[in-house]
């Protein structure tokens, strides 16, 4: 291995020549302090110093190995790298209104809900009362004055400006939730210190899509995006951290993150910096569906997922598909910019023709046997929870179509179901799902073979938890 060249200070340069100089004199020089030899010598060993200290220099700007700090920086942008800066951790909060249960409606003037516990509730609050599995229609209100004790089961009674639908709770679970707006940029404390705050307004009750990706044990609930205060690693805390709002809303029971904040990101060190830089070009230029999902993302945050079309009847394209986080559609304008951010990143110079991901429709029906002691509510929540983490548009693959059998096994499985009827189970088949396409839950239809109620619903609806 060759031994790097040791750089030498002037004084060192300068006695180097003088020694080399009497080695090839016939008689004794003077070199002393105020001698022309001397001042020949420093003037010559300074000519060396100053050649050396713009090679470190030279060294410390331009090359990845040696440079450092803002130097780096700017090496890094000539290879094509930004260095990361800091990002701000994000996290999925879902929002508990305050709940209780019906007991029973009386309509009139104004309209009278005997509750069980009006605990929660307030005077000018907000409601919203259905059915707890969401399979009936709802109907809303603001309160009016709260009573106790006055009504046929001796309940409390919430008073309610006449209910903007006709709504009667037979002998459903039926829950009356706060509806409660909590503000963009609202904020919620963590068990670490980290604030974080609303990206947008949520309502709680408002109706929202069952699945976005997340898989039902948050599909099925109100829930918000937030963002950390400050940015940094420090942000990414763990499933449940949060504590509470910064500052108490009446209505609210409580919030909570079911999953970990991630995105969090110091400054990117030096090291950190050589490497990603140093493999930019092979990295870059592969063009995975990895890279992909992670630059269209990049564009867009509500990509969820992306995939490359096998399509390459076009030459110098590459088209691919994407599919957003809540399963709506892309308009035309949004995946042109998306194409366009695409576009600037690929390093083979290709053209990027996007559309969106198809969903295929899974439609289930069961007849069933309940446990002693549980619900038909109840068994319909757990199983819709389980069904929708089952079909988790975040982990499912491409293509992979649905098995009966797993589904059979989910749903018999379910807490709560003593037996299923399979002979009536639906589907019949294994659902196919094309190539380039996902399975949906879209309606979870139940049939208690006790009492032949039935809840069948299309899981439009956001639940409640008591």
């Amino acid at each position: 291995m060759a031994v790097p060249p040791v750089l030498q200070d002037r004084d060192t340069l300068a006695q180097r020549f003088i020694r080399t100089t009497m080695a090839y004199c016939d008689q004794l020089t003077w070199y002393g302090r105020n001698s022309l030899t001397r001042a020949l010598a420093f003037a010559a060993a300074g000519v060396a110093e100053i050649g050396q200290q713009l090679y470190v220099a030279l060294l410390r700007r331009t090359t990845l190995l040696g440079a450092q700090g803002e130097f780096l920086s700017q090496v890094m942008q000539e290879h094509g790298v930004e260095r990361l800066k800091t990002s701000n951790a994000k996290l999925l909060l879902v929002v508990k209104p305050e709940t209780t249960t019906v007991t029973a409606v009386t309509t009139g003037a104004t309209d009278l809900i005997e509750v069980e516990d009006s605990g929660g509730f307030d005077v000018g609050m907000d409601m919203v009362i259905r059915s707890a599995d969401g399979s009936d229609s709802e109907a809303t209100g603001a309160i009016i004055a709260i009573t106790s004790g006055t009504g046929p089961n001796s309940g409390d009674e919430l008073e309610v400006a006449t209910l903007t639908n006709s709504y009667s709770p037979g002998s459903e679970n039926v829950e009356v939730l706060a509806r409660i707006t909590l503000a963009a940029d609202t904020l919620v404390n963590t068990e670490d210190g980290v604030q974080f705050g609303l990206t947008e307004s949520v309502t709680t009750g408002a109706a929202n899509p069952v699945l976005s990706g997340e898989g039902s044990a948050v599909g099925l609930l109100d829930r918000v995006w937030c963002e950390a205060v400050s940015a940094g690693s420090s942000g990414n805390v763990q499933a449940y951290s949060v504590t509470d709002l910064a500052i108490g809303v009446d209505g609210i029971a409580a919030v909570y993150n079911p999953e970990p904040a991630t995105g969090g990101e110091d400054v990117e060190a030096d090291y950190a910096g050589r490497r990603r830089a140093a493999q930019w070009g092979a990295a870059a230029s592969q063009e995975t569906e990895l890279w992909l999902g992670a630059i269209a993302n990049a564009a867009d945050e509500r990509v969820l997922r992306a995939i490359r079309d096998s399509d390459t009847s076009v030459a110098r394209t590459m088209k691919a598909k994407v599919l957003q986080r809540n399963g709506s559609s892309f308009t035309a304008a949004e995946l042109t910019a998306i194409e366009e951010y695409l576009e600037a990143r690929t390093r083979a110079g290709l053209e990027v023709s996007l559309s969106n991901v198809s969903l295929t429709s899974v439609e289930i029906e069961a007849e069933i046997t309940l446990a002693p002691g549980f619900t038909l509510q109840e068994v319909y929540r757990s199983m819709a929870s389980r069904l929708a983490t089952y079909l988790d548009w975040r982990r499912w693959t491409f293509g992979n179509d649905v098995e009966e059998a797993d589904l059979i096994v989910l749903v018999r499985q379910t807490t709560g179901v003593q037996s299923l009827t399979t002979e009536t189970f639906t589907p019949l088949a294994d659902v196919g799902v094309a190539d380039d396409s996902l399975p949906v839950l879209a309606r979870l239809s139940l049939t208690d073979t006790a009492t032949g109620d039935v809840i069948n619903a299309t899981l439009t609806t956001s639940f409640a938890t008591s």
